[in-house]
């Protein structure tokens, strides 16, 4: 039991299990995948919508800034900075779609995210994080 209710608040925190029942092994279309460009343009609804969407599914793990700074990381990991020049993952729009919709196997420290948020979600939060990283 006790271990359920920790899981349960990991998760409702925004940290990730491997697993966890939101892991799912999925992979991003192919359609997505050939573009490079974000097809949602960077406007103030977008970024608002994607600002909206990350202060309640990323800031936990990533901080408010997107410094990497968040309070419930899982321990012994380290979230990205989300707003500086090092991208571990890729730097392109579709590269971070692609991180963000199926997580950072193998451990999935960063959980997969298509299916509980939108691909327009994604999008707007990868505007938004473009207009973070530029403030």
């Amino acid at each position: 039991m006790r271990s359920r209710l920790i899981v349960g608040l990991v998760m409702l925190l925004g940290g990730s299990i491997a697993t966890s029942p939101w892991h799912r092994t999925s992979s991003v279309s192919a359609s997505i995948l050939v573009a490079q460009d974000n097809p949602i343009p960077m406007s103030e609804e977008s970024i608002t919508a994607g600002r909206t969407v990350y202060v309640r599914f990323c800031a936990s793990c990533h901080g408010t800034r997107g410094l990497g700074d968040g309070a419930a990381a899982i321990s012994d990991t380290k979230p990205a900075n989300l707003v500086d020049d090092e991208w571990v993952h890729g730097s392109t729009d579709t590269e971070i779609f692609k991180t963000i919709a199926e997580g950072v196997p193998p451990e999935y420290a960063m959980e997969e995210w298509l299916g509980r948020v939108s691909e327009e979600d994604i999008w707007n939060v990868i505007n938004y994080l473009r207009r973070l990283a530029a403030d």
